[in-house]
Formats: structure tokens, C-alpha cells, sequence
């Protein structure tokens, strides 16, 4: 019954090129009958309502409409011309707006391969999204049989003309259907793959308030590495066993167009291997089983670049130019690591910031014995295990009258930084050597304090790593307390306050599992990594297979995992594991009807679950890319469906993570509470395979 040009079998198609024609039927299906079935993926669309197929006949001098985005961006599957006494009449116009039709619910998402199933039926159509039906009419046949056929042997389907410059989209795995039962079986086969970046891998990335990467580059002596991962997905977001090669490229956000290697004639982007670093082009790299990690460096500054922004992409050249097949980076501010602490620590500066450090420019030699951008690794604090602490062991907090509100800073940042001076210097704990100065009865030195708000992730790291072995609680708390008064960032004190534990358990975790080996097999970790997690949370609910796989891509590890790959996992699942741990949260993560907290999971599957859902339906998650001592590391994030449709994340501030344990007011559950903002209704549901 269909014959389409332009489009062989596993082939990824331009709309442009796509055209369907209708032959006579002669394999005895009931006539008229069919079901066209194929993934899209809409790149762009300049201008809403927008035609993406509409019916031809060579007799007929104008065409209608078959399947269109109209002006609130949903899907509209038409009558078939020939069949339904409702199809719109080419020679006579009428507004389509009135035109009996099947609709969804939801705006169409773009720049995302969707399986669109168009059933015709004689007395009805069904519109089929994702192997699932979302809309239906009931429509009259055409009382006339002979012109129908007739008919219907010339006419075809395809984007209109007018659209080309207009509507940019692909087609994969086109079919004509004559049982329509089995639009779900062709949803199942062969779906399309996507190159995406796995936003939860990256290590070395500052993420600012305005959703700009802000990452250290320029001269050799300055710049620094950072890592990613970029993935090949099929659209259930499984990964794709092909090795395919993916070149990395450095372009400016604003028009796409390739940054300028340096004054020196170096990249701009260079990709270290072995501890050598090529240009990006130089080294292309192989994605296998669907995965590929990238540790680069940029050399070019956004500075000597009129202040653009930049933005990484990855491509895979050898599969041709789609869209899909490219990924591309958040846009990225590259910065000169001198020349930003030289602002910051200028005496005579306007920023407010003298006075902050006294003689910060020439500090005395035995200041840098903590040096910046050197990691720590728990191995080095092994011996620390063994010794006693001055604070008491933490114990997570079991109050359970908490307040709640709902962030409106966003995901992405958590706030300004305020480097006001603080008017109570100590030249004396500055100037001396600070690892002296950690003992019970001197205070944490603001050489420290400072160093800690101006580093970046590793640089806090490696920090909290030294102290939480070395100070006693008190000094803890008051470290906290300055850094959260010189940054701004009241969110930073919950993060310090934790460190203790979160280092003493992961050398215990690490040790009782690696005994004495650099790497150990995952399956052997998952185990271990259980067992503490159920002792942390205090609950009988272990992890999944799922979460496990989510802790995988965290850690960036394979079937054997090293210390680092460990560390890696371990700072973003203790915090996670410290919220779960409080009254309020616990509840709600052992709930088992309903299933309020659904386990680890991304921003992509909270997405997935709540995309053809109404307005108000939302799901809870942790952030995996927010890893400790991150401000907003183990906190929890709403995704809803907005009011228009729109997909939506926000952060929740809860009091007793930062540590106002105190409150005794009662307060309604936390799940009483979600339910009363107004943006919420309705809890979604993930289906999980087992």
C-alpha cells in the first residue's frame, strides 16, 4: 500500500525529501486502513502553526493539511482526503482551526527524536506518541466508495514547499501499516540514537548563576583540566554498542563559527592523553559501548576574544552532518585563574574585598604548604582513621517538624559571591603556618577561609579533606560560619559541617573493600556501597540496579573501579545519602505507595516521566551534577510540568540541612507541603524494569 522516496531502510531522512504515496490495496486489508508509523526529530521550526506532512492529489491545485504543529506548538493528525466525510475540502477553504482532528495534550518537544504513529481508520483517527495513544476523533466515512478509491491510488504525502526554510526536521524508519495494532511493535524496533553530553560527569566546571560553565584556560602555566562524558543513546536512552569516532571542537556560542588557535599558533582546545596534550582535531576519540570520556583544556580566553562566550562541540564526522549526531556544551567563559584572584585580592581595589586577607599578595612561605589544585585522595588520610577525633561522631538529625520552601534561585548556581570584608582580621593566625593553627584552641586561619571561597570544586575539596581530619569540631563550625559570611552562601556551612563523617566513612567504605588494591571489581563495590547506604538513611529500601547504574555514570567507572573513580561516587552519593536520613525526607524515600522519591535518577528521566503529563504532575530527584562539598549537593529538585506546558526544575531549601535543628514549631509533612504550592498537583510515576 506505501511506497516513500528519499528514505531506505535504517536511513535518517530530511523532512524536506520525504514523500508517501498511497498505492491500491491489494492484500485484502480493509480498504482505506492504514497506520503511518516513523521516529521524528524536529530541529528547529521558525514560525507556529507549521505543516509537517499535508495530502496532494495531482487533480487538486492546493493541498490540506495531514499532521501539523499548530499555533501552541501541539500535534494535529487530519481526516484523509477521500475517506472521511470531515476532511477539509481543498477547493473550498475553511479554517483548520475548525476541522475535526486528533490532538495532544502537550507542546511538541524539539531537538528530540519522538515515534509518532498516525492511524486512519474509516471512522476515526488515532494519534499515537511514543507506542501510546494520546488523541482520538471519531470521524463519518465517505459515503462514496468508487471515487475514494479511485482517489486515494494518487494521492501522497509530504512537507510542504513553502515549509523548507522553515520547518528543519529528520525522519527514521518510515512504515506504512495495515494492522494497526502494530504501531507499538514498530515503536519497539530500531529506534534512532542520539550524541548527548552527560551533564552529571563533568568534574572541574564551575556552573554560574546565568547556566555559563565557567572554566580556568589560557597559558600553559595557568590553565586547567577538566572532564566529561559524552554518551550514544538510543531514544529510550539505552546505550549503543557501535564504535564510532567523535571529534571535540571549540566554537564561539553567538554564531557556531570556529575559535582562532592562539598568538602561539596552539588550539584553542586540546585533549590530554597519557599526560600529552594534542589538539582536539588531532585526536579524534572512539565511543565504545556507548560511552567516552574527554579530559580537555582550553588555551584561548574569552578576554582575548572580546569577552565571548565559547562552546564545545562533539561530532561524529563519519555519520554525516545531522544535528543529532552533534552535542554541544552549555556556553563556557573562560577564564585566567591569576588574573581573577589578582582582582579579587587587590589592597587598593574597589570591590570591597581589601582588607579581607592582610598582605594576601605577599604571603609568608610557610602559608602555601596548602597548595590549591593538589588533590588529597582518601588514601593519604588513612592513617587519620585510626586516630581519635576531637568532635563526637555526626549524627544525622531526626527532627521532624522542618519548614520548606521552594527555591526560586534555579538549579543551576547557588548565588552572588560577596567577598565584604569581615572586619575581624588575625595577622598573626594569617601569617603563621596553618596547619599550626589548627589545634582545639586557635581558629581556622582566613588565609584558609579565603582560599576556600575563591577555589574552585577540587580546590574546596582538597581543603575539607585536610581539615576534616585535622580540626575539632568547634573550628569546623566556625570555618563554616566564616565561609558562609564571606561568600555569601549560607548553603556552604551544611557541606563543611558534614565533612567529618563523610571522609571518616568513605576510607572506611574504601579500605573494607580494596584491601590494600588500587582498583576493585564494581560488582564488589555495589555491595559495599549498599551497605553503608542503608546504614546512612536507616531504612530498609536498598538501591536498585537502576540506581547503581546511575552511580556508574557518576563515578565514570567500567567493570573495575579506582580510588578516584570511588571518591568520585562517594561525595555525591553521601550527601544524598545524609538527606535521605533526615525524619522529613525518610518518610517520604520509604514510602512505598506512592513512591515519592524515585530513586536515583537524571534530569533526562525526571523529564521523560512527566513529558506528556498534565500541568502540575512533577517528580523528585537529587541533582547528579552536584557533587560535595557543593552548596546544593543532596538537596532535592522538583520537576514539574508548568502551566504551559513547559518542563521546569527548582531546588528545595530545606531548614534542617542548614542546620536550624532548633525550630520545634509543627509543621505539616513535607509531602503536605509540596501538594500546597500551587505549581504542583500531582505526583508522576517512573515503570522501572527489574
Amino acid at each position: 500500500m506505501g511506497d516513500f522516496s528519499g528514505l531506505e531502510e535504517n536511513d535518517y531522512v530530511s523532512l524536506k525529501n520525504l514523500k508517501v504515496e498511497f498505492r491500491r490495496n491489494d492484500d485484502g486489508e480493509e480498504e482505506g486502513t492504514f497506520a503511518l508509523c516513523f521516529w521524528i526529530y524536529i530541529h528547529t521550526c521558525a514560525s507556529f502553526p507549521s505543516d509537517i506532512l499535508v495530502q496532494k492529489q495531482p487533480d487538486v491545485a492546493s493541498s490540506v493539511p495531514f499532521l501539523r504543529l499548530d499555533e501552541k506548538k501541539k500535534m494535529k493528525l487530519f481526516p484523509l482526503l477521500f475517506l472521511h466525510e470531515d476532511a477539509p475540502n481543498p477547493d473550498n477553504y475553511v479554517p483548520w482551526a475548525g476541522i475535526p482532528c486528533a490532538s495532544t495534550e502537550i507542546e511538541f518537544p524539539l531537538k528530540k527524536w519522538v515515534h509518532v504513529g498516525c492511524e486512519v481508520l474509516r471512522d476515526a483517527v488515532r494519534l499515537n506518541i511514543d507506542g501510546e495513544i494520546v488523541g482520538e476523533r471519531s470521524l463519518t466515512c465517505s459515503v462514496n466508495k468508487d471515487l475514494h478509491a479511485e482517489a486515494r491510488k494518487r494521492l501522497y504525502l509530504e512537507c510542504p514547499f513553502e515549509n523548507e526554510n522553515m520547518l528543519h526536521g529528520y525522519v527514521h524508519q518510515l512504515d506504512v501499516l495495515f494492522a494497526t495494532s502494530s504501531v507499538k511493535n514498530h515503536y519497539a524496533k530500531d529506534p534512532p540514537v542520539q550524541l548527548l553530553i552527560d551533564h552529571s560527569s563533568t568534574s572541574e566546571i564551575e556552573e554560574e548563576c546565568d547556566g555559563v560553565w565557567s572554566i580556568v584556560g589560557g597559558k600553559a602555566s595557568c590553565r586547567r583540566s577538566f572532564s566529561l562524558d559524552v554518551t550514544l543513546l538510543n531514544a529510550f536512552g539505552r546505550p549503543v554498542n557501535k564504535e564510532f569516532e567523535v571529534v571535540a571542537s571549540l566554537l564561539y556560542a553567538d554564531n557556531a563559527t570556529f575559535v582562532e588557535n592562539t598568538g602561539d599558533y596552539e588550539s584553542p582546545l586540546l585533549m590530554i592523553c597519557d599526560g600529552v596534550e594534542y589538539g582536539s582535531h588531532d585526536r579524534p576519540c572512539k565511543i565504545i559501548n556507548g560511552q567516552i570520556s574527554f579530559k580537555l583544556k582550553i588555551s584561548q580566553l574569552s578576554s582575548k576574544c572580546d569577552n565571548r562566550l565559547f562552546v564545545i562541540r562533539f561530532e561524529m564526522p563519519n555519520l554525516g552532518k545531522y544535528p543529532f549526531f552533534e552535542a554541544v556544551s552549555l556556553p563556557i567563559r573562560c577564564v585566567s585563574r591569576s588574573k581573577t584572584v589578582r582582582k579579587l585580592s587587590n589592597p587598593n581595589g574597589e570591590d570591597g574585598s581589601a582588607g579581607l586577607i592582610p598582605n594576601i599578595a605577599k604571603p609568608n612561605p610557610s602559608s602555601k604548604r596548602i597548595k590549591l589544585g593538589h588533590d588529597i585522595p582518601f588514601s593519604m588520610l588513612k592513617q587519620a582513621n585510626n586516630k581519635p577525633h576531637n568532635s563526637r561522631a555526626w549524627t544525622s538529625n531526626k527532627e521532624k517538624n522542618h519548614g520548606m520552601s521552594m527555591s526560586r534561585r534555579g538549579e543551576n548556581g547557588y548565588g552572588a559571591e560577596n567577598n565584604n570584608s569581615s572586619g575581624s582580621d588575625n595577622s598573626e593566625a594569617t601569617n603563621s603556618d596553618p596547619k599550626s593553627t589548627l589545634g582545639i584552641s586557635n581558629p581556622i586561619p582566613d588565609l584558609i577561609i579565603f582560599k576556600y571561597c575563591m577555589g574552585g570544586p577540587a580546590e574546596r575539596c582538597q581543603l575539607l579533606k585536610e581539615i576534616a581530619v585535622s580540626a575539632s569540631e568547634v573550628q569546623i563550625a566556625h570555618f563554616a560560619k566564616q565561609v558562609s559570611l564571606f561568600s555569601g552562601c549560607s548553603h556552604h556551612q551544611h557541606q563543611i559541617k558534614i565533612a567529618q563523617r563523610l571522609v571518616k566513612e568513605g576510607i572506611e567504605a574504601w579500605t573494607s573493600v580494596s584491601e590494600n588494591n588500587n582498583h576493585v571489581s564494581w560488582d564488589n563495590l555495589v555491595f559495599t556501597i549498599n551497605q553503608h547506604f542503608i546504614k546512612i538513611v536507616n531504612t530498609p529500601r536498598s538501591l536498585t540496579n537502576q540506581d547503581f547504574e546511575c552511580l556508574r555514570r557518576i563515578g565514570g567507572c567500567r567493570d573495575t573501579v579506582s580510588q578516584e573513580e570511588f571518591e568520585r561516587i562517594w561525595s555525591w552519593l553521601y550527601p544524598v545519602a545524609f538527606t535521605l536520613s533526615q525524619s522529613a525526607v525518610n518518610e517520604m524515600w520509604n514510602s512505598v505507595s506512592p513512591v515519592w522519591i524515585e530513586g536515583l535518577i537524571t534530569k533526562e528521566e525526571a523529564e521523560s516521566i512527566i513529558l506528556q503529563q498534565c500541568p502540575g504532575t512533577f517528580v523528585l530527584r537529587f541533582p547528579t551534577s552536584r557533587s560535595w562539598p557543593h552548596p546544593d549537593a543532596g538537596n532535592l529538585v522538583v520537576t514539574y510540568v508548568g502551566p504551559h506546558s513547559t518542563i521546569n526544575h527548582r531546588l528545595l531549601s530545606f531548614d534542617f540541612i542548614n542546620g536550624s535543628s532548633s525550630k520545634k514549631t509543627a509543621v505539616k509533612p513535607l509531602q503536605d507541603l509540596l501538594l500546597q504550592e500551587p505549581e504542583l498537583s500531582r505526583l508522576g510515576r517512573m515503570v522501572r524494569s527489574h
